[in-house]
Parts: C-alpha cells; sequence; structure tokens
C-alpha cells in the first residue's frame, strides 16, 4: 500500500531482517519480553537484553552506533526512575525494576528496529478487530511521509535561494512552510480518496505483502531461545 517512509523508518528499511514475515520477529521478541516480565529480573532480564542486543547487532545487522544511542537514550530515562524508586524503597528494588525495564525496551527495540511500520499495518490490517485502528494508522503514516517530505523539500529550496540557514529563524518563512505542508497534505488526501473511489474501494484500504512467507525454522530458534531463557532463569533463581 505505501512505499514512502519517514525518516525514523530508516533502520527497519536498512536492516537484513527487512523482508522477514512480520509474525517472526514478533514472536521473537515478544517472547522475549514476556518471558523477561514473569521471571525475576536476575539472571532473566540480563540473559534478554544481552539476547536482544546480540540478535539485533549481529542477526539483523543493525549499526552498533544507533542501537547503543537508542538503548542509552531510554537507559538515562530509566535512570532517573531508578533513583526514585531507590530513593522510595531501596536501591536493590530500584535497581531491578531498571533492569527489567532496560531488558523490555531492548525487546520492543528489536521489533521496531527490524520491522517497517507497513508490514505491522498489513499484518494488523488482515485481522477483523484491529482492521479500522490499522487503516487509521496506515493514513497516519502516509500524511506523516508526505508532509515530512514536504517540510525537507521546502526547506531545501528556501536555503538555496536566501543562501544562509539563519533566516530559518524568520517567522514568516516558518509560516510560509507549514502552508506549504498543510496545502500538500490535503491536496494529496483528496487524490488518495478519488485514487481508492475509482478502484472501487469499499471503506478498508488495500494491503499488499512485501515480505516473504512463514518460515517455520525461524520460529522454532525464536521458540527454543526463549525455552532456553526461561530454562536459565528458572535455574539460576
Amino acid at each position: 500500500m505505501m512505499h514512502r517512509h519517514v525518516p525514523l523508518d530508516h533502520l527497519p528499511y536498512a536492516n537484513r531482517w527487512r523482508r522477514r514475515h512480520p509474525a517472526e520477529k514478533g514472536l521473537l521478541a515478544l517472547g522475549l519480553l514476556l518471558v523477561t516480565l514473569v521471571l525475576p529480573p536476575v539472571p532473566t532480564s540480563v540473559l534478554a537484553l544481552l539476547a536482544a542486543s546480540l540478535i539485533g547487532m549481529l542477526g539483523a545487522r543493525i549499526p552498533v552506533r544507533a542501537w547503543s544511542r537508542l538503548l542509552g537514550a531510554q537507559s538515562v530515562f530509566l535512570g532517573g526512575a531508578w533513583a526514585a524508586l531507590a530513593w522510595q524503597s531501596g536501591w536493590q528494588n530500584g535497581a531491578a525494576m531498571a533492569l527489567r525495564s532496560l531488558a523490555a525496551t531492548a525487546c520492543l527495540l528489536l521489533l521496531a528496529l527490524t520491522t517497517p511500520v507497513p508490514a505491522l499495518l498489513s499484518c494488523a490490517g488482515r485481522w477483523a478487530p484491529l482492521r479500522p485502528l490499522a487503516d487509521l494508522a496506515a493514513l497516519i503514516y502516509r500524511f506523516l511521509a508526505t508532509g515530512i517530505g514536504t517540510m525537507q523539500r521546502s526547506r531545501a529550496g528556501v536555503r538555496q535561494r536566501l543562501g544562509h540557514p539563519r533566516a530559518w529563524k524568520d517567522r514568516a518563512l516558518h509560516g510560509d512552510l507549514a502552508a506549504r505542508v498543510l496545502h500538500r497534505l490535503l491536496d494529496r488526501s483528496t487524490g488518495m480518496e478519488r485514487g481508492y473511489q475509482c478502484r472501487g474501494v469499499d471503506g478498508l484500504l488495500p494491503y499488499y505483502n512485501a515480505h516473504q512467507p512463514l518460515e517455520g525454522r525461524y520460529v522454532a530458534a525464536a521458540l527454543l531461545l526463549q525455552a532456553g531463557l526461561l530454562a536459565g532463569g528458572i535455574f539460576l533463581w
């Protein structure tokens, strides 16, 4: 359905797992998340954090710098929460909660950085209860991609005409940019509506599969990894 993507989707579109079935990656990441939430944080959260990081950087080939930067930003936020919990209930409880939260964040990052948004929406749109939400999310995603692309082109054009970036401090230029983006979005939405009407769309957006079929060996490997972490966490507890 959608071929353009926003800048935040650069990593999901660039990794080697881009075309793998979303169910495989969802089973792996959400299964690790479930193991992290069910078992005690030590040592389960440590093992899940290491597993998600190694799989993301070595398996999906996510750049180490990008993974470290995103996970590090969450660590700073969790550090503040750990300080508050440590002040109220002791440093051990705070550290355990922060470690579990960091491991859960790594599991979600593994899914977010390996699966493009259109692939997730395509899977969600095939389940009837989630179809209206998936259609709404797809339209919002398309408008974001169009708006960000229009803003970048308009900004580059103004910079080329004016010759220096200080002109962007002028409120008139910001207003002109906002007007261009809004006009482009309204024009694009009208074109999308007419296009869907010409193709006989009855209110439900069409979705197309751009990923590989589900492979049993990857599903089995994900389940085996989760079973190993579960057994290891129970044994070392």
